[in-house]
């Protein structure tokens, strides 16, 4: 039972990494959303399953517990296998994201190098048409 529990453990570590790498990403665009539904069902399954017996295990069942953490290790499984099965299509949006970033980033510092100019432009027209 404490290999359940210690899998457990290190996978919900893995899949916050996971949570974290992708962070800002639109993870609903992957398979119209069935993707980002199934992992927040299975993640909920799995938080359920092993509640506050994660971080520490006192419990008067074992047979229950040990239900339990085989029941969230599954579940965990079940994620990573379908984030393996997506990786290709989340590399691909993540790309995409990081594209879209870039050229907001571009066209917001063209925008201030814009608005420079036209300040400057005043200052010039306002200094010239006093003297």
């Amino acid at each position: 039972m404490d290999c359940f529990k210690h899998l457990c453990i290190a996978y919900d570590d893995k899949y916050k990494g996971f949570e974290f790498l992708y962070k800002n990403i639109d993870l609903s665009l992957i398979d119209n959303g069935t993707f980002y539904q199934n992992c927040a069902k299975k993640k909920n399954r799995y938080s359920i399953a092993t509640g506050s017996k994660k971080v520490e295990f006192v419990s008067e069942d074992v047979e229950d517990s040990f239900s339990d953490f085989e029941e969230a290790y599954n579940a965990y499984a079940e994620v990573f296998n379908m984030i393996n099965d997506s990786y290709q299509k989340l590399e691909c949006l993540k790309r995409k994201a990081l594209k879209k970033e870039r050229w907001r980033t571009i066209l917001d510092i063209l925008g201030i190098i814009g608005s420079l100019f036209g300040i400057i432009g005043v200052i010039l027209t306002i200094y010239y048409s006093t003297h």
